[in-house]
């Protein structure tokens, strides 16, 4: 294999990788987005649901009955709702957590596959400065013979 196919090869895994990378930091990004707004909305549960709390206390010290009632079955409703954002919202950390650990894989992967690709170019560039070096050698050689009188 010639060094400029390694290389080539190098450079399309690196750009894989980084591709790799791009798509796993967008995913970061959406998650991120989703779970900051299933917190926002179970925020919002967690208000309407003292609101409730604090309508059916007003409700049971006027002893009103009708309002009693309304808040009493429409409690169950917005707990339910909290517990569904809670679980949605333990799920999405999880999902976080997993791409995060293939996002670190991947940039771990994409680094070392850099120092590869720099050592083996740092390699290539001394191979090439002795080759060259020698042929500078050999022609030196060759003009010192050329140049030099003949002794009988």
């Amino acid at each position: 294999m010639t060094t400029r196919t390694l290389e080539n090869r190098l450079q399309k895994l690196l750009s894989a990788k980084e591709k790799q990378e791009q798509v796993l930091e967008i995913e970061m990004a959406r998650i991120e987005r989703s779970l900051y707004d299933c917190l926002a909305t179970e925020e919002r549960w967690q208000r309407i649901k003292e609101q409730a709390l604090h309508a059916l206390r007003e409700a049971r010290r006027r002893a009103d009955l009708e309002q009693n009632a309304r808040y009493s079955a429409y409690l169950p409703h917005v707990r339910a709702q909290i517990r569904r954002c809670c679980s949605e919202g333990a799920a999405l950390k999880e999902a976080r957590e997993r791409v995060r650990e293939k996002l670190n894989e991947v940039m771990q992967s994409r680094k070392m596959l850099e120092k590869y690709r720099e050592r083996l170019l740092r390699e290539l560039s001394a191979r090439r400065e002795k080759a060259e070096e020698r042929v500078l050698d050999s022609h030196a050689l060759q003009r010192f013979l050329e140049a030099r009188p003949e002794t009988p």
